[in-house]
């Protein structure tokens, strides 16, 4: 049979509130929700303005104080640096209240980078077994083959005597009398009328990019792997002017297998992998937006 307070209006309601005061997790809930509220009457203090640190952010301003240094802090220079922290993430937090934020090229631009720091730590790729090695190897042939190598020696006709068209003369009509002399001309025996070089008179075992940097992108830098050695050539232009080039000799250049480069070709390989996995999810985010070009026109 109800009880009487079961059967006054409301009665069902007043007796499972008493019943559920008599449960053991009732009371554990409402100690709960009495030392919070209690905790945050005296404490007093907004979330944003409480600043925490704890043993893993000291230890990350050591390891940054040492990476930069090359030696731990002391303590007395720890306990600055964290001062130091403290006071930075103050002010941060106040210009960030303030919006100083907001259209900050320099702030944007440091967000993206740490964003894309983000992903690197993120990407990481399997180690590569030797078989996507070897196919890695066989598709980048040319990047690990030791390039071709010349030695030469070169006398130089300058435009800045008489200009570029009687620098060029000069340096032919040299060409020719070495081609005239019996038995064609050694090395020993250099074209007369040069000028001085403001580089060397004699270059060894020089790759391509070697000869681009002594000579410019020019016609001697990429011609004279092509010259037998033992003659003089020419004239030959650089971004100087005009040459008679000696070769003394050539190295050609070869392949080389996978067992003398296999850690550059495994650091080429995860470098690969690594922007292909960044790639792909930049493009998952930016497939979570809609870009609407206003500037061009339909």
């Amino acid at each position: 049979m109800p009880s009487l307070d079961e059967r006054r209006p409301g009665g069902t309601l007043l007796h499972r509130a008493r019943t559920l005061a008599r449960e053991p997790f009732f009371h554990f809930v409402a100690l709960g929700l009495l030392i919070f509220l209690a905790r945050g009457l005296l404490d007093g203090t907004p979330e944003q303005y409480r600043i925490t640190i704890g043993p893993e952010d000291v230890r990350r301003i050591a390891i940054g104080y040492e990476w930069q240094f090359g030696r731990p802090p002391t303590a007395r220079e720890l306990s600055h640096l964290v001062d130091r922290h403290i006071e930075e993430e103050i002010l941060y937090r106040e210009g960030v209240a303030m919006g100083l934020d907001v259209g900050d090229e320099i702030v944007r631009r440091r967000v993206v980078q740490k964003l894309q720091f983000l992903q690197e730590d993120v990407a990481l790729p399997p180690e590569p077994d030797d078989a996507a090695l070897q196919a890695f190897h066989v598709r980048h042939t040319e990047r690990y083959a030791e390039p071709a190598r010349v030695t030469l020696r070169h006398q130089y006709f300058s435009p800045d005597t008489g200009g570029a068209g009687a620098a060029r003369a000069r340096a032919a009509e040299a060409a020719a009398a070495l081609r005239d002399k019996p038995g064609g001309a050694t090395v020993d025996e250099p074209p007369g009328g040069a000028d001085p070089f403001p580089g060397r008179d004699r270059y060894v075992a020089l790759d391509g990019p070697g000869m681009s940097r002594a000579f410019g992108d020019s016609e001697l830098a990429s011609a004279v792997f092509e010259l037998p050695p033992g003659a003089w050539h020419g004239p030959l232009r650089s971004g100087y002017g005009w040459h008679l080039v000696y070769v003394e000799q050539i190295d050609p250049g070869r392949e080389r297998p996978l067992a003398e480069v296999r850690e550059e070709v495994r650091a080429d390989y995860l470098d690969e992998q690594r922007a292909e996995m960044n790639a792909a999810a930049l493009a998952a985010i930016k497939g979570k937006y809609v870009v609407v070009r206003e500037d061009l026109e339909p």
